[in-house]
């Protein structure tokens, strides 16, 4: 009984190969999913590090754009303000520019009045010195017959004597002594002489009587 009892604990060779196999398998397990283990270690450590990364970017680009944005707004206001001042700038050019046309037509207007003005007073001058001319000729011609003219002259003291010896106080008397003076004077001149000293004469005949 011993004997086979002893006999049938003892394992067999396949028994132990087996066995044998199965340690190794296990062996092998526990080495594959230590690798394994370490292959996804690895595996989220990169995760996480390109995770981190992104949203590096991320928030680099979210930056970016914030800046150009503000950039885009920056450029927006300094373009307004250069169209403002540009078109403030053409609104003080154009007035400018019409001031100048203003003042360049005001100034046409007055030399266009002054020249006028002087062409008048050239016009006037030349009168004046045709007037002077004339005054001349005739002071000349008075001259030569200032010898008559004394004459007439003397004539007419005579005549004013004798009249106002007759009645000096009788109007109607002074306007015919007046009438007799121009007729002698007529009579002793010709027409033109006798027009012009015809004043003279009268002076004359108010100062004696």
């Amino acid at each position: 009984m011993e004997g086979e009892k002893e006999q049938t604990v003892e394992p067999s060779p396949a028994a132990s190969t087996a066995k044998e196999e199965s340690a190794t398998a296990q062996k092998e397990l526990a080495r594959m999913r230590e690798e394994f283990n370490q292959q996804r270690a690895r595996m989220k450590e990169l995760y996480l590090a390109k995770e981190n990364e992104c949203k590096r970017h991320a928030a680099e680009a979210t930056a970016a754009r914030k800046e150009l944005e503000e950039a885009k707004a920056q450029l927006r206001i300094m373009e307004y303000s250069r169209e403002k001042d540009a078109e403030e700038q053409r609104n003080k050019v154009e007035d400018e520019n019409r001031t100048l046309k203003q003042l360049v037509n005001e100034t046409l207007d007055e030399s266009s009045c002054m020249r006028e003005s002087v062409q008048q007073l050239q016009d006037e001058n030349g009168r004046l010195l045709e007037e002077i001319r004339q005054l001349k000729e005739e002071l000349a011609d008075s001259n030569q017959v200032s010898p008559s003219l004394a004459k007439t002259v003397q004539q007419a003291k005579k005549i004013i004597l004798k009249l106002g010896a007759a009645d000096s106080s009788s109007c109607d008397n002074l306007e015919e002594s007046m009438r007799k003076v121009k007729k002698y004077v007529r009579m002793y001149c010709d027409d033109r002489i006798s027009a012009k000293f015809e004043c003279s004469t009268l002076f004359l005949f108010s100062f004696f009587l």
